[in-house]
């Protein structure tokens, strides 16, 4: 393909093209998984708040139903939490919840994200802190909430998909009509090949390029320099060839009534 101007200018516009394309792909992975781990560490707030409020209401009790329908309609994830209380006594939920590697520190920090391991599954977990002043219950109280990573992946895989099938759909476009645009560029030159193709071999008139572009106009002056130059180094072979035909003329008709006599 490289060994046509064609090919190789076809090559030169389509080779950057994809290269921006990566380039912008990859730009769009990182941007996409940026904002699922916004929105998604959004909805972990909400929900950590929902199970500390219900925690505090119900006094340690079950998530009730409506609760429930909430977690369920909200992400489709497997969903764990741990509530604690004052000098990290349990109070509801998955006991084994890990926790930060540094451990909670309620005074400078009050929400936390971080990444885990919870039963051989990678999780995403969030730990709010709360001062609750109450005369049953008095201290500071954190809910832990962990996330399967299932919905920030299909998030991301999703929005991949649509931007890949839209980059190739794209380059595809591009690059026939890159083709075509060469192809119609290059008519020019195409005709001026065959003009000179069309040429007799004793034709060496110059050729007009008045109508072509500025690119090829220079080409043609070349050509046309080669045949002015062809053309008089076979007016001078001729002229030599004449000359020397009248020179060997005369002696050879000398010769020729002596050869009779003979």
């Amino acid at each position: 393909m490289l060994k046509s101007l064609h090919g190789r200018l076809l090559a030169w516009l389509v080779v950057p093209l994809l290269l921006l394309s990566a380039a912008h792909v990859v730009s769009t992975y990182a941007d996409t998984r940026k904002t699922a781990e916004h929105l998604f560490d959004k909805l972990l707030v909400t929900l950590a708040l929902s199970i500390s409020e219900h925690a505090l209401a119900s006094g340690g009790d079950i998530l009730t139903d409506n609760l429930l329908e909430l977690i369920r309609v909200t992400t489709n994830d497997n969903l764990y939490y741990k509530v604690i209380g004052p000098d990290n006594s349990f109070i509801m939920g998955y006991e084994d919840i890990p926790e930060p590697p540094g451990g909670i520190n309620v005074l400078e920090q009050n929400l936390q994200f971080y990444d885990a391991v919870y039963y051989d599954r990678e999780v995403r977990v969030i730990a709010v802190s709360s001062l609750v002043d109450r005369p049953d219950f008095s201290g500071w109280m954190t809910t832990f909430v962990a996330q399967t990573l299932n919905d920030r992946a299909g998030y991301v895989s999703a929005i991949m998909v649509d931007a890949v099938l839209r980059v190739v759909l794209l380059i595809i476009f591009a690059t026939v009509l890159l083709s075509v645009g060469i192809s119609l560029g290059l008519r020019p030159l195409r005709r001026l090949g065959e003009s000179v193709q069309r040429r007799d071999m004793n034709e060496l008139s110059p050729i007009r390029g008045s109508h072509l572009p500025e690119e090829i106009r220079g080409l043609v002056g070349e050509l046309n320099d080669l045949l002015r130059r062809l053309d008089e180094n076979i007016s001078v072979t001729k002229r030599f060839v004449e000359n020397a035909a009248h020179q060997l003329r005369t002696p050879v008709t000398a010769l020729l009534p002596q050869s009779e006599l003979a």
